[in-house]
């Protein structure tokens, strides 16, 4: 993303400052670009959420970004320091540098949100997932805004699919124009097409559940104007092909998918026009304000934010675009559940007998209902608890509430 975003600076260590009586989510933006001031300010600022710094490396960058939250707050234009000011980090920085400050949040004990990808390679998602391990508070969190979770024209297909529509198999086309002249993921083939397939694989495992790389390849012509990657995808019950191409030049951007009787066109599933569907900002406020609930504490937050979700994303990219191998396992837990069978390592079945009326609130688009007595989960890591009707779940795609 485009920005005037600093350098993370190396600082000797920063005590961690949140004291006993410290119960208000305080939020650090880190990084005033076009995005977070077209996104995440807005949405923080109709939140009211509690807006302790901003940083930017222009003051100028740090006024823009307090005109669109109403709200003062102290201002750095070092990373570090203005980590250090709040108790939870909003890292909007360019891809380049986010993962040194999303490191440092980590280290200083702080909570964090930071945008998708949840790593550009597989030797930043290990040493995120390092930093992790060896965090200083175990209850600390971490957030991945993948907007697409909650983007309106997912939830859309993700119904007509969970009421029977669509087919086990899939296509998806899609052209977007590449990364601006100077920004540096031009000059990486890689993380230039990481950057939009990462979208297409979260929409996919929110529809059909957890999938494996079957084949892939990856091709640049006309002199390198322009990248592609077509790739074929494994799940469950499914199976299908995604080519994404990135361009310069003359041309109009498209995205094509169709499963069944199910097309999504741009803004448009089957023909009708789905509101607030658009690319960048489509699901961003939504996710934000789920990454910020679960921040606060807030136990039904939609676990699509989760920071393993964003890793399990990660995995089948890096696998399609040939960068390496991460293993979800090692950045999801496996099934603790209560009232459960044990199905597979990616989920299990929950017995609806004894209450007929279930509502699952969590585990998203996932979640489908089988016949006679079984609710099928498929990326679910665990049921937190039962309560009468209730039964909350972690670690899902999209908040889906299904009445039996």
């Amino acid at each position: 993303m485009d920005s005037d975003d600093q350098t993370v600076h190396t600082v000797p260590p920063i005590g961690v400052h949140i004291s006993n009586d410290e119960t208000e989510l305080s939020v650090a933006l880190i990084g005033c670009g076009w995005y977070a001031l077209r996104t995440h300010c807005v949405t923080l600022s109709k939140a009211k959420t509690t807006i302790a710094a901003v940083c930017a490396r222009t003051e100028a960058s740090r006024q823009k970004a307090l005109a669109k939250l109403g709200t003062s707050a102290k201002e750095f234009a070092d990373v570090a320091f203005a980590i250090n000011a709040a108790s939870c980090a909003l890292v909007a920085l360019p891809a380049a540098v986010a993962g040194r400050a999303c490191l440092t949040s980590i280290q200083h004990g702080k909570d964090l949100i930071s945008e998708k990808p949840a790593a550009w390679s597989p030797q930043e998602a290990e040493d995120l997932r390092e930093a992790w391990n060896d965090r200083p508070r175990d209850d600390q969190r971490w957030r991945v805004l993948e907007n697409w979770a909650l983007k309106p024209g997912v939830l859309k297909v993700g119904e007509l699919l969970d009421a029977g529509h669509g087919s086990e198999k899939y296509e998806w086309r899609c052209k977007r124009r590449r990364a601006a002249k100077g920004d540096w993921r031009r000059e990486d083939k890689a993380a230039e097409l990481l950057d939009v397939l990462v979208h297409l694989v979260r929409a996919l495992r929110c529809w059909f559940g957890d999938c494996t790389v079957t084949s892939a390849s990856l091709r640049s012509y006309e002199f390198d104007k322009v990248r592609e990657v077509e790739c074929s995808l494994k799940h469950e019950n499914a199976g299908g092909f995604v080519v994404l191409e990135l361009f310069d030049g003359d041309g109009g951007e498209e995205s094509v998918f169709k499963c069944g009787d199910i097309t999504w066109d741009a803004h448009k599933v089957n023909g009708e026009k789905v509101d607030g569907d658009g690319w960048v900002a489509g699901g961003a406020r939504s996710t934000l304000m789920e990454a910020l609930k679960s921040c606060e504490g807030d136990a039904r937050a939609d676990p699509c934010t989760s920071w393993e979700e964003g890793m399990r994303d990660c995995a089948v990219c890096f696998a399609a675009l040939g960068m390496g191998d991460i293993h979800p396992g090692s950045f999801y837990e496996m099934p603790v559940v209560i009232g459960t069978v044990p199905r597979s390592p990616e989920g299990c079945v929950l017995s609806l007998k004894a209450h007929p009326s279930l509502i699952v609130v969590g585990g998203g688009a996932n979640l489908r209902q089988r016949t006679g007595e079984f609710l099928e989960t498929r990326l679910m890591a665990r049921v937190l608890k039962v309560e009468g009707n209730i039964v909350q779940v972690e670690a899902g795609c999209t908040l889906r509430r299904l009445r039996q």
